[in-house]
């Protein structure tokens, strides 16, 4: 969302809270997941709960990371904009790097996303 608020104007650059991070690019890679593949998920864990007496503890999301450089980048040639970034410091506590583990999601729920970072982009910005 802040990328895309920077990309319509309501904010005025890009900040990326780090930039040395063990990474290819140096910055923070996250698991980023569709909103649509979160209620895909939900649904089918209702109805997983409707016909089981077990619980699990799902991870949801995508399995795949992307650089906030990659966001940027993406955000920039789906919008058409080029906005400048400002480096800050690191936050305190985020890590390098963090994917979901979505084997357990998969196996229970038959649940795998369908929506990669193009589509999340393509829907932020309508």
């Amino acid at each position: 969302p802040y990328v895309c608020q920077v990309a319509s104007g309501k904010l005025p650059h890009l900040k990326i809270f780090g930039d040395d991070y063990e990474t290819p690019d140096g910055t923070a890679i996250r698991d980023y997941v569709d909103v649509r593949d979160v209620t895909d998920a939900h649904m089918r864990a209702i109805k997983y709960l409707k016909g089981n007496t077990s619980s699990h503890i799902l991870n949801i999301g995508t399995g795949n990371g992307y650089s906030v450089r990659e966001i940027i980048e993406i955000t920039k040639e789906v919008m058409g904009i080029n906005k400048t970034t400002l480096i800050k410091g690191r936050r305190e506590g985020d890590i390098s790097a963090i994917t979901a583990d979505i084997a357990r999601a998969k196996s229970v729920l038959a649940f795998e996303a369908k929506f990669g970072l193009y589509d999340i982009i393509q829907t932020s910005i309508s």
